[in-house]
């Protein structure tokens, strides 16, 4: 199946170009040659692609003169910009709900990283698992930015900075080894399989300035249906999954999707099978989506069968049985948490 590259909202640059240029460069000097206009900026849902982003974190770097410039970037980076995702992790109880919805939603930060969030032996640790092959010349970079958001981000939420216990690198930048170890205040192993935050455990208690659980769940619910938009298929087939996302709690049948996409039934079931997909499967696929975290969420059944459309509760669990094999009940007892974006079986 042709998919395109991973794109993100075009605001996750602005945090990157507020921090350059109080390093003392311009806006215009961090744009050129970069692929990128200005005004883009603030363009309404402007995305930039993998591609994109490679060819402008490529010029900042050649820009600055810096190889540790990923370690100043990520330090301008806070949790209110990531928008609803930001928002929602603020409103949590403390800092392992933050971190088990920072985890869960992870697809909704700026990274080319999947967060895993766990716990274990009095220790708590964030893991940032590529979620694809990173270019060899900006690895570095991204470690560098991510951990140092994560880190910094959650303390200027918190008003206190989190003692680390160790960071782990993929790269290997031994000869700043003692830079690292100042900047985050820990001992840094390089060369790592995977990057990561590790910290005591006791500190997940600390509670959010914030806690507001009707706002947490508001902003929950947001971070959801982003989840269920996602898409790395065509520009098409994200157009479709969004026109079935624009009423919630309802979802138009074909006729009416195709007459918002100004295209005949026809043409939308061809270009769909072109894309080895159906208009059904990518209901399927929302629905299986959205039902999951409304589980995890502990939305009773009934409740779910509602939110997703569904006349009756029977006909919910049964769809569910279908998808994964288990009935929502059991799922919601085991509280399971899929490793990777699934989709219903054909």
């Amino acid at each position: 199946m042709t998919r395109n590259p991973i794109a993100h909202h075009i605001k996750g640059i602005g945090p990157a170009l507020n921090a350059m240029q109080t390093l003392g460069f311009s806006p215009e000097q961090c744009f050129a040659g970069s692929g990128l206009e200005p005004e883009t900026l603030s363009a309404p849902g402007q995305q930039i692609t993998l591609l994109q982003q490679e060819q402008f974190y490529r010029h900042l770097l050649q820009l600055s003169g810096n190889p540790l410039l990923g370690l100043e970037l990520g330090r301008a980076y806070r949790l209110e910009h990531y928008g609803m995702f930001g928002y929602a992790m603020l409103s949590t109880n403390n800092l392992r709900e933050c971190a088990e919805l920072g985890s869960r939603f992870s697809a909704l930060a700026f990274s080319l990283f999947r967060i895993r969030f766990i716990e274990q032996e009095g220790w708590a640790r964030l893991q940032f698992h590529p979620l694809h092959p990173i270019a060899p010349d900006l690895l570095a970079f991204h470690c560098d930015r991510d951990l140092m958001a994560c880190w910094q981000g959650v303390s200027t939420a918190l008003g206190k900075t989190i003692p680390l216990h160790s960071i782990s690198l993929m790269h290997d930048q031994h000869s700043a080894r003692k830079t690292y170890e100042q900047r985050f205040g820990c001992p840094v192993g390089f060369d790592a399989p995977w990057a990561e935050l590790c910290f005591e455990s006791s500190l997940l208690d600390t509670p959010m300035p914030c806690p507001d659980p009707e706002t947490s769940q508001y902003f929950l619910t947001q971070c959801q249906r982003m989840i269920a938009q996602l898409s790395r298929q065509s520009p098409f087939i994200d157009r479709v999954r969004q026109t079935l996302m624009e009423t919630p709690g309802h979802f138009p049948d074909i006729e009416v999707v195709a007459q918002r996409l100004n295209t005949s039934v026809r043409t939308l079931r061809r270009r769909l099978a072109e894309q080895e997909t159906s208009f059904r499967r990518l209901l399927d696929e929302i629905r299986y989506q959205l039902a999951r975290d409304y589980l995890k969420g502990g939305l009773r059944v009934a409740e779910v069968a509602a939110l997703l459309d569904y006349s009756e509760t029977a006909n919910f669990t049964h769809a569910f049985k279908r998808w994964s094999n288990t009935t929502p009940s059991d799922f919601q007892h085991k509280n399971t948490q899929p490793t990777a974006d699934q989709a219903p079986p054909p």
